[in-house]
């Protein structure tokens, strides 16, 4: 699962018609009801051979141009250091030797396809593509339109800082700036302001307590969940220690409530005492005047 990113993109031109402009240019296909206010694809495209589906996955430590003998040989090497056997229960050897050959196929295969996607685009699959010219694993996703010609939206892993490079080389007329937040707040998080491909501003949070602001602000995050953050990066434990949570601006205004209503019958119960006591003292000195009678 991966970590999401928060982003906040800003787009400001001459006219609101010119970002309006912007907006419908990169605007995609809608999917399952969800609003696709920004796709990658319109921006920077993948390129159609590596779009696979989930990408195979082949054996690292095996040269990608290796031949299929040499990766036999290399599988058997590595399926008797691991003990392959054992762990995939099988005794009969002629039917562990076709398992391997099975597994030495598919990853043949598998390297056939990457070693003509590395020839044509330098990349194996879509997966480390997406990284290297979005930034992140994935378009993005969980879209909303924002304030001030703003889009919101998610993406896996890291900021879309390329696309958005890119985006700005297509309208060089026009200012990109893209606010981002990890979901672990506190850390991979700033804002960077493009034109015309170049960055014009760029600012970098490392992780305190004006990152956390910064975070919490781009996730809207109450004053409670804020305070708790402010506490941990502290090394304050906030459930041990709720009153620190009123140093970072939470107030738990149940909670004074109820301090105020318990005080309250305090203060009662003491004045019922003082009364029944100034009460008896009276009736102990009338009957003290009685006796002396």
């Amino acid at each position: 699962m991966p970590n999401h990113v928060q982003n906040i993109l800003y787009v400001g031109a001459e006219t609101n018609e010119r970002v309006h402009e912007i907006f419908e240019a990169i605007r995609g296909e809608s999917e399952d009801d969800e609003p696709c206010l920004i796709d990658f694809e319109k921006i920077v495209p993948m390129p159609s051979c590596l779009k696979i589906g989930n990408a195979p996955c082949v054996d690292e430590s095996i040269p990608l141009t290796a031949t299929k003998e040499e990766i036999m040989t290399a599988t058997i090497k590595k399926a008797a250091t691991y003990d392959w056997k054992s762990k995939w229960e099988v005794q009969d050897d002629e039917q562990f030797m076709k398992l391997l050959a099975d597994r030495v196929d598919r990853d043949y295969e598998a390297r056939q396809i990457y070693a003509k996607n590395v020839a044509e685009t330098r990349f194996q699959s879509w997966y480390d593509w997406s990284y290297a010219n979005w930034g992140t694993k994935w378009s993005a996703y969980e879209q909303t339109e924002g304030d001030n010609n703003s889009i919101r939206f998610w993406t896996a892993n890291g900021p879309a800082i390329p696309v958005i490079k890119a985006l700005s080389k297509m309208f060089p007329d026009a200012k990109f700036k893209l606010e981002y937040s990890d979901q672990d707040i506190g850390n991979q998080l700033g804002s960077v302001t493009f034109k015309d491909g170049c960055v014009v501003e760029e600012v970098n949070y490392p992780y305190g307590h004006a990152a956390i602001n910064f975070a919490c602000d781009l996730w809207g995050y109450d004053d409670y969940d804020r305070a708790r953050y402010h506490c941990w990066c502290e090394n304050i434990d906030p459930d041990e220690n709720p009153e620190a949570l009123e140093e970072w601006g939470y107030v738990d205004e149940e909670a004074n409530v109820a301090k105020a209503t318990e005080a309250k019958r305090l203060a009662e119960e003491d004045a019922k005492e003082v009364s029944l006591k100034e009460a008896q003292e009276a009736i102990n000195n009338e009957l003290g005047l009685l006796s002396e009678e």
